[in-house]
């Protein structure tokens, strides 16, 4: 009996999935973040083998496991997938490691290796599609600091810096300042700056983004920055589109839930783009390690199908 294990870790949680090849038994399990460039390798490292063992304990079996595919968030370079790859094989839980980018995962769910682009809208931001050899390419997912176009983060800093450049007089107040500040509990915009660098994380900051996108109902100013970050969305689809020739796009991640900020994103990718289709599609991340494994190991698709229906229940 092969049991498969997936895992989707990320700057938030780290989530484990267990199922054995007739998927007759599945189990979750969870631990801390394991984003290592947020976290640090020794703490993404002990997650990742804490959720690990207690999806193992779920199960009743002792690692290691026959095949384990491991999605990461933050792994952006060859020598990220070296380092996590080296780090993940001393901890021999895994007779058989794939580690992927989280992007890849979620990609692999909506699509399983076939056409189309996918649009992480979250947290963070992410634009990929396999080409049509079957490499990953990606556009946009560079972190907070050099990317996340488009993403809740960035539609969050964005709005915090326009009311700065207000303060400094650079240019004009913008109407709902005030709004705003009382939803963050502040009263002067120079602590805006204090709690951002000091009380607040990325997903503090990220979770202010439905409230924001709202205000952009009648507040012209940000609704310019929403508008400019569905653009430079859309501009990363034409990358990718244009290196593909995929007509079809799935929109995921948590901001797909605001229907506003959505008809602005398919707008822009519209206004760029001819005979694409969009479609908003909630996809798992922890499912396309799963399908993955499967379809490398010719698994049944009956079994897949039921794993899938299994986990999007949760």
């Amino acid at each position: 009996m092969k049991w498969f294990l997936g895992i989707d870790g990320g700057a938030t949680k780290t989530e484990a999935c267990i199922t054995n090849e007739n998927a007759e038994k599945i189990a979750l399990a969870y631990s801390g973040p394991s984003n290592y460039q947020t976290v640090g390798i020794k703490k993404a490292i002990r997650n990742i083998e804490k959720a690990t063992i207690q999806a193992c304990t779920a199960v009743n079996i002792e690692p290691p496991v026959d095949y384990a595919c491991i999605a990461l968030a933050g792994i952006n370079s060859p020598l990220d997938y070296e380092t996590m790859i080296s780090e993940l094989a001393k901890l021999d839980l895994f007779a058989k490691l794939r580690v992927i980018h989280d992007g890849e995962a979620a990609l692999y769910a909506a699509t399983r290796g076939n056409k189309g682009i996918i649009v992480i809208l979250g947290t963070g931001s992410l634009v990929a599609a396999y080409d049509n050899k079957g490499n990953y390419i990606r556009a946009c997912n560079w972190g907070h600091l050099l990317g996340d176009e488009g993403s809740a983060y960035r539609i969050v800093i964005k709005t915090f810096s326009r009311i700065l450049k207000g303060y400094d007089g650079r240019l004009s107040k913008i109407k709902t300042q005030d709004e705003i500040f009382e939803r963050l509990k502040i009263k002067n915009p120079s602590d805006l700056a204090s709690i951002v660098y000091t009380k607040m994380n990325n997903e503090d900051i990220a979770k202010l983004a439905p409230f924001i996108i709202q205000k952009a109902m009648e507040d012209e100013e940000i609704l310019k920055i929403l508008k400019n970050e569905a653009e430079q969305v859309a501009e990363c689809v034409k990358v990718i589109h244009e290196k593909t020739g995929w007509n079809e796009v799935y929109l995921t991640g948590g901001l797909t839930k605001n229907l506003f900020y959505v008809n602005l994103v398919e707008e822009e990718i519209k206004k760029k783009l001819n005979n694409i289709k969009i479609k908003i599609l909630e996809v798992k991340p922890i499912l396309g390690t799963i399908l993955l494994m499967f379809d490398e190991e010719k698994i049944k698709e009956d079994y897949a199908k039921k794993v899938y229906e299994i986990l999007s229940k949760f």
